[in-house]
Formats: C-alpha cells, structure tokens, sequence
C-alpha cells in the first residue's frame, strides 16, 4: 500500500489522520437512534452528515470569519463576510444499507429457524 503524499503546508496534527476525516465528529456522532423488539434505527444527528452521506450538488450562502490574509503585497486584513457559491458534495456513503450485514442477518435468521424446527 502506497504511503499518502506530503502535502506542503499540512500541520503535523493531521499528517497522521485518516483520509476525509478531520475532527471526526461525523465518526463519533454514529449511535442507535431507536430499537424495537423488530427493528434497530443506527444514525445521526450531525446536520452535514445527510450531505455527505447522499451527495449534494446547489448553492449555498457561506459565511467568512474576519482574518489576515498574506499576499505579494503585503498582509490585508479581510473583513466578516457572507458569499453564495455552488457545491458539488460527492457522494460518500459512511452509513446505509450493507450487503455484507444483510448476508450476516440471513445466515443468522437461517440459523435461528432451523434451531426452532429441530427442537
């Protein structure tokens, strides 16, 4: 397996990192939502986290903090502001229906029946 290039101005906090995550917060934040004698809900409350999930591709209004920005020039000091861009969110499915977990229920529900018929 390839070791991930150097990028040039990454702090030695993520250089370690796993790829796409930065805080983990959307990691973290994946709980069972509801469970019931038949069913089990497993998400979160994260508000990008549907984004990310299912792609999103519209404009969106983003909001700039105030910061120093360096140029050929000099350093400018840039003001609080607010833009509308357009984003194009790939989708990246971290949570959803799994095959590998439906296999792995059938085989257990297989199991669970014959059980039932042999006793």
């Amino acid at each position: 397996m390839e070791k991930r290039k150097v990028v040039k101005n990454e702090s030695n906090r993520k250089s370690g990192r796993a790829t796409l995550v930065d805080t983990g917060r959307l990691r973290r934040s994946i709980r069972k939502v509801r469970v019931s004698k038949t069913s089990a809900i497993i998400g979160t409350d994260v508000p990008y986290a549907e984004a990310h999930n299912d792609g999103y591709r519209g404009r969106v209004k983003q909001r700039v903090r105030a910061h120093t920005r360096t140029t050929i020039h000099g350093k400018v000091n840039v003001k609080t502001h607010s833009r509308v861009i357009n984003l194009n969110l790939p989708r990246r499915r971290f949570i959803g229906n799994s095959a590998q977990l439906e296999k792995q229920i059938t085989r257990m529900m297989t199991l669970e029946i014959r059980r039932a018929i042999n006793v």
